[in-house]
């Protein structure tokens, strides 16, 4: 099972994949280019390469795209929370755990506006509904739940991804 687990309204769907689309760049095309040519690959190595790695798996994991959807969920999200949790699927675990640690990053972001709108609030009735927004969201529990495999350690690190702290 590869899924991050967060904070949504559990009878609520929200399909917002058709915002999300990434087209194939150019630059994505030459990306992939420049990494087979690293490795000094034969005709036949390159090509199980392209084949491997081609196509929509290079679209879907990349960094554009998945930055802009840890942006657009924590905002969603962190903005809907009273309302249940959430679980966030990914195409594997490698994308699983560098989902979360995008996801960390802009939740933390939503943690510090928060504490600024305490500080600014105009009266205390204001302040305090800011308070219990910061409240949950310091305490909103997000996580990585993928099974163990071998060598993962390994092929995390390939990705300069840490897999211990989620075990």
């Amino acid at each position: 099972m590869r899924e991050i687990i967060l904070p949504i309204d559990s009878t609520y769907y929200d399909e917002k994949g058709t915002q999300r689309q990434v087209a194939a760049s150019e630059e994505l095309n030459q990306r992939l280019a420049t990494a087979i040519e690293q490795f000094d690959l034969d005709a036949e190595q390159e090509e199980a390469v392209y084949r491997r790695l081609g196509g929509e798996y290079l679209i879907l994991t990349a960094e554009k795209r998945l930055d802009r959807i840890a942006q657009d969920l924590v905002a969603h999200y962190s903005q809907r929370w009273q309302t249940g949790k959430a679980m966030l699927v990914c195409l594997d675990k490698i994308t699983a755990v560098r989902m979360h640690g995008l996801i960390d990053k802009y939740w933390k972001q939503a943690i510090q506006a928060q504490k600024q709108l305490v500080k600014q609030a105009g009266d205390e009735q204001e302040e305090v509904e800011h308070q219990q927004h910061l409240q949950w969201l310091e305490s909103t529990e997000y996580l990585v739940v993928i099974s163990e495999a071998q060598n993962e350690v390994k092929t995390f690190n390939d990705w300069d991804l840490d897999i211990i702290p989620h075990r």
